[in-house]
């Protein structure tokens, strides 16, 4: 057994490198001309190669362009067949629509005359006074002076009385005017006798007014859709 006892207390002060393999031996080679470290390669990236030369990358603009336009036309002419189907779809309905229209004419204006005929009607058993201005100018028409009778139902000549008493005295005085309450004169009518000549409204007339309004309107209609064909 050998008797050499290492002294941990003994140091050198001359430096002397101990090299370990091949990879060290390079790494400190004088001069550091040897293979470097890995972040120090990686700091030394180069540049990469362009991926296209400026024609290249004209004509894949060009391709891109071309390409885009084809998009954008087969969009536009999906959207003109959109339209063309819509088009025809309300050219379709409108059809349908005026041959419903001619179809029902008569209806509609029965149902008009009826709907004119309940709330005439109902204004004017709410309020009786309504008749003032359509009595003013039959009176102004048909009186000439003479003595003159009108006629009314009992229940509008007591309305007339009570809302329009300084009214119904100017007719007595001015057209010596006699006012009658006549049962047999519906509450929506009225009738006028000056000498020979006798004047009747009730609501019929009225009714028949709006009936002929509802059609000429119909036929307005009818003409404008006509003109726009």
């Amino acid at each position: 057994m050998s008797s050499f006892k290492p002294d941990p207390f003994y140091t050198d002060q001359a430096f002397r490198p101990v090299l370990f393999g091949t990879s060290a031996v390079a790494a400190f080679t004088p001069g550091d001309e040897g293979p470097r470290g890995r972040r120090a390669a990686a700091d030394e990236v180069e540049p990469p190669a362009p991926a296209c030369t400026d024609a290249e990358h004209a004509e894949l603009e060009a391709v891109a362009f071309e390409k885009g336009r084809a998009s954008a036309a087969a969009d536009w002419a999906r959207c003109e067949q959109a339209c063309a189907v819509l088009e025809a779809a309300a050219t379709e309905m409108a059809r349908v629509s005026r041959s419903m229209l001619q179809a029902n004419r008569e209806q509609m204006l029965a149902l008009a005359a009826e709907i004119a005929r309940a709330w005439i009607g109902e204004e004017l058993r709410l309020e009786p006074a309504r008749f003032a201005g359509p009595l003013e100018r039959a009176l102004a028409e048909c009186v000439d002076g003479a003595d003159s009778t009108l006629r009314l139902h009992p229940s509008v000549l007591a309305a007339l009385e009570t809302s329009l008493p300084d009214q119904l005295a100017r007719w007595s005085e001015s057209l010596a005017l006699v006012l009658v309450a006549d049962p047999a004169v519906a509450p929506d009518a009225f009738r006028i006798e000056s000498g020979p000549r006798t004047l009747e409204s009730d609501l019929e007339g009225l009714v028949a007014r709006v009936r002929e309004a509802v059609r000429e309107a119909f036929e307005s209609v009818g003409g404008e859709e006509d003109a726009c064909r």
